[in-house]
């Protein structure tokens, strides 16, 4: 038996009490529905409903369910002597309750999870007079609320020779009534006049540590009674004093009455209302409130200054004087902001306590100006021009520090012999510097500096460098991980520019590579694509095979490819890859041809077999003669294809238009792959596919083939790691709206590296692997020796099988990963954003994950910690998730798929 159950073997019910027959005794019970819940005194294991309702008739007013919980909700209570039951099985009808004025019943049931719930519902109130009653003159008074109530009767011609005053009720009380922990507070009147009540009520004294929010409830006789607001105010903050610790509160007035919130962290509303030159830049301002008792309190206060990209910081002390306080940005920050690049800086106000961190938003007093302050800089060896100003967003405050050049964008980096030759963009107009020969540049990629010895003018903005580059790889290697810093020099100014993250896209070897991304280049594939390749004949034993865009030899088709050369069927079939860099290698005797080459073209027209991971470009045309294996990549959690309802994705927002293109492209396939039977029903109907659906993955044989301690090692010295570590995979999904250009994302990693390396790095090693769509490179020297990056060239089956743990959140390396029965954390910092504004979820994950979901660096650290206790606890949950996703794949995928598409 669970220990954290109470089982119940019978539940009788007579003259208003409840007796539960259980093997253990219980002291307090809870009655919790959604919005309510009652603890209640147990004596023998019986709960006395009648009392239980006489002493909070005014809380019951509608049909309200209530399950029965133990204190705190742990342990359940279930009733086990029964099967379960479709629907409501009620053990107890119409019970019948009447007081003075009021009539309740109470129907007690299992549900159909065994759980036992008690319904309570409220007739109409008996010979109860219409009143209508307003709060008003609500007032805060430091700590304490100050309101009064009128009382006015409505129905008086129904009710002819009554007194007035005999039909007012004789009691009036006001409740705080504590929805969470079912606990309420009596407020009475402290004078009547008129007809009307005036009440007071210390706030301090109710809302306490564990109180989150307390509802003002208006009760006449013992009875509930509605009231109406006559003030239309939002809401009112106060501060108060609870034992000597700082509190905020708020009174909130909305459509169900008045209540008073306890808010435990501050809610500052810093606002600028000053910026001038001062050696510097001096911001002067006021807060919401007079902070004085921050440093008592031991609040630490700082301006920090963020850009665009939020990776930069610039932390500044801020001076505080009574409601008032500045700081200052002096020329080292303005340099700093500059030289790293973003054109946008916000301003946020933190406050920090031991580890708790908040921060706020800066915005300015008058937004009916645009600009604010514009000022030029003559800095050490150049001048920058500082820019603060708003956005169209109301009150919004940016800063912006430029160059008097900028450059915007490096639009390809080329190798000529020695030269190294970089096209560049800027921002401004420098067409007359271009003209009059007034520019040079010098780059410098963190390690070696080069200077320019000639340039070209190619427009208005855009100009080429050429420099003298003993080694090209070398050089480029190390800007792709530190950036490039750019040094203009026009006349006597001096500028800088930045580039953090160079585009690989636009990175050529050679003048042939630069020559195929020319416009021509494709104008001339197209042409001999569609008058000449298309009309060639088709080879019946050529295959072409490529994975994720031609990024490297992975997935599905890698391991189709490899049973094909294992069966020594390379030597029967033509077998050709489309690749990006013709310098990966490949087993037996395929071929390589470079993705987006004239030869590339001239394949796809005649080969008779295509085995595909991703979706082809609208150009290429599928001929009657092809057979085309789409080998997908994944079980999906997420929403695919025609399910999806909205679409963020680069170059694309309009769903309609998602979705024609999504449907065009899957006409083309005749086969399709399905790791299981959930997935196969998805695709037919996500991709609206009729054709047939070929089970189980290949990719996923090795996990069964190669899962034994030999070739795991092989595999530890083929990566290079440690033997002595036990190894975690880090292996997160791309997000749809984190994109810079069609095709193009870029990932921040939350995973706080320092963190996890600090705790974990004597026992473990981080292997990193981004999604496929991840383009920008990551710089992780500092973390030499315990975190390796796997995201481009590497295998990521045979990562699976060298790792004792993923952490992973959305993607669908969780269904191949559990065909190894390991544990998965799921990092989950964004699942309300993820699962309801982006894709939305086939299942319901948070129910049906194989791991913890947690949401910090700390939460992760805490799961690896506990990974005994965490294989206990979800170890149903992962047989089940074992049975539902892994039950095709065996090992012998390709095998079986490739005798059926090539019969």
């Amino acid at each position: 038996m669970n220990k954290d159950l109470i089982y119940v073997n019978d539940v009788n019910f007579n003259n208003g009490i409840l007796e539960l027959v259980t093997r253990k005794s219980m002291n307090q019970v809870l009655l919790k529905s959604k919005d309510l819940s009652f603890k209640y005194e147990v004596k023998n294991n019986k709960v006395d409903i009648k009392a239980l309702i006489l002493s909070n008739k005014i809380f019951f007013q509608d049909n309200a369910l209530y399950e029965l919980q133990c204190v705190n909700n742990t342990p359940q209570i279930i009733f086990v002597d029964c099967a379960p039951v479709v629907g409501k099985e009620y053990l107890c009808k119409d019970y019948q309750i009447d007081f003075e004025s009021s009539r309740f019943y109470v129907d007690i049931y299992i549900n159909n999870l065994n759980r036992v719930k008690v319904k309570i519902s409220k007739s109409k109130e008996l010979n109860q007079p219409s009143t209508e009653n307003l709060l008003e003159n609500i007032q805060i008074d430091k700590d304490k609320l100050i309101f009064s109530l009128k009382i006015n009767l409505t129905d008086m011609e129904e009710h002819d020779g009554f007194c007035f005053e005999e039909r007012l009720p004789k009691e009036v009380k006001f409740y705080l009534y504590d929805k969470k922990l079912g606990n309420s507070f009596v407020i009475n009147p402290v004078s009547v006049s008129n007809y009307t009540f005036k009440f007071e009520a210390n706030i301090a004294t109710y809302l306490k540590e564990e109180v989150d929010e307390l509802f003002l409830l208006l009760a006449f006789d013992g009875e509930r009674a509605d009231y109406k607001l006559k003030q239309k105010m939002k809401f009112k903050k106060f501060v108060f004093d609870a034992n000597a610790n700082i509190k905020f509160g708020e009174v909130l007035i909305n459509s169900d009455g008045l209540s008073i919130k306890s808010i435990s962290k501050f809610k500052i509303n810093p606002i600028i209302n000053k910026i001038v030159e001062s050696n510097g830049i001096l911001f002067t301002g006021d807060l919401n409130y007079d902070y004085n008792f921050i440093q008592s309190q031991m609040y630490h206060l700082n301006v920090m200054i963020v850009s665009k990209d939020q990776k930069m910081e610039i932390v500044k002390e801020i001076a505080i004087r009574g409601g008032h306080f500045e700081f200052k940005l002096d020329e080292s920050d303005i340099i700093s902001m500059k030289e790293y690049s973003p054109d946008v800086w916000t301003i946020h106000l933190e406050i920090k306590k031991e580890n708790e961190i908040k921060r706020y938003r800066m915005k300015f007093k008058d937004h009916s100006k645009k600009s604010l302050l514009s000022k030029s800089f003559l800095l050490p060896n150049q001048i920058i021009n500082f820019r603060a100003y708003l956005t169209k967003e109301k009150n919004a405050l940016v800063l912006q520090a430029k160059n008097s050049i900028t450059i915007t964008k490096i639009l390809y980096i080329s190798r000529k012999n020695n030269t190294l030759e970089i096209k560049y963009r800027t921002k401004e107009n420098i067409e007359s510097l271009l003209d009059n020969k007034q520019i040079t540049t010098t780059i410098c990629n963190g390690s070696e500096e080069l200077k320019e010895k000639s340039f070209e003018k190619i427009g208005k903005q855009t100009f080429i460098s050429y420099y003298k580059c003993k080694n090209f790889d070398q050089f480029i290697e190390e800007a792709k991980r530190k950036g490039l810093k750019i040094s203009i020099t026009s006349n006597d100014d001096k500028c800088f520019s930045y580039i953090k993250e160079l585009d690989l896209d636009t990175i050529y070897s050679n003048e042939w590579e630069k020559f195929q991304r020319n416009k021509k280049y494709k104008k001339l594939c197209d042409v001999l694509y569609n008058k000449l390749f298309l009309k060639m004949p088709i080879k019946k034993n050529r295959i072409m095979f490529e994975s994720f865009l031609g990024r490297n030899v992975s997935g599905n088709p890698k391991y189709l490819y490899h049973q094909l050369v294992e069966d020594k069927l390379d030597q029967q079939y033509e077998l050709i890859w489309i690749l990006n860099n013709l310098d990966e290698e490949i087993e037996g005797k395929g071929k390589k041809v470079k993705r987006k080459s004239l030869m590339y073209y001239y394949y796809m027209a005649t080969s008779k077999y295509w085995i595909f991971n991703c979706r082809q470009g609208d150009e290429i045309k599928k001929r009657k003669e092809n057979i085309y294996l789409q080998a997908w990549h994944g079980t999906p959690l997420k929403k695919l294809g025609m399910d999806m309802d909205n679409v963020n994705m680069a170059g694309q927002t309009d769903i309609n238009d998602y979705k024609r293109k999504f449907y065009n492209n899957s006409r083309r396939w005749d086969y399709l792959l399905a790791q299981n039977d959930y997935s196969r029903e998805i695709f037919k109907r996500a991709f609206s596919f009729d054709k047939a659906i070929l089970s189980g993955y290949p990719a996923n044989d090795i996990l069964y083939q190669r899962n034994n301690a030999q070739d795991i090692e092989k595999i530890k010295d083929k990566l290079g790691i440690p033997k002595n570590k036990k190894v975690i995979l880090y292996a997160p999904t791309w997000r749809d709206d984190n994109f810079y250009k069609k095709g193009h994302y870029r990932m921040t990693i939350q995973l706080e590296l320092d963190k996890m390396q600090e705790a974990l790095g004597d026992e473990y090693v981080i292997l990193l692997r981004m999604h496929y769509l991840i383009t920008n490179n990551l710089n992780l020297d500092k973390y030499s020796g315990f975190v390796y990056n796997y995201s481009q060239g590497y295998d990521i089956q045979e990562l699976y099988l060298v790792s004792d743990i993923l952490i992973t959140d959305y993607s669908s390396v969780m269904f191949d990963y559990a065909n190894l029965k390991r544990p998965i954390i799921f990092f989950t910092y964004d699942i309300e954003q993820y699962r309801d504004s982006l894709r939305g979820f086939y299942f319901d994950f948070e129910k049906e994950a194989p791991g913890p979901l947690v949401v910090d660096t700390e939460g992760v650290i805490q799961s690896i910690k506990s990974l005994d206790k965490i294989n206990d606890e979800y170890a149903v949950k992962k047989e089940a998730f074992y049975n539902k996703f892994c039950h095709i794949d065996d090992g012998n995928a390709a095998t079986n798929i490739l005798k059926e598409i090539l019969k």
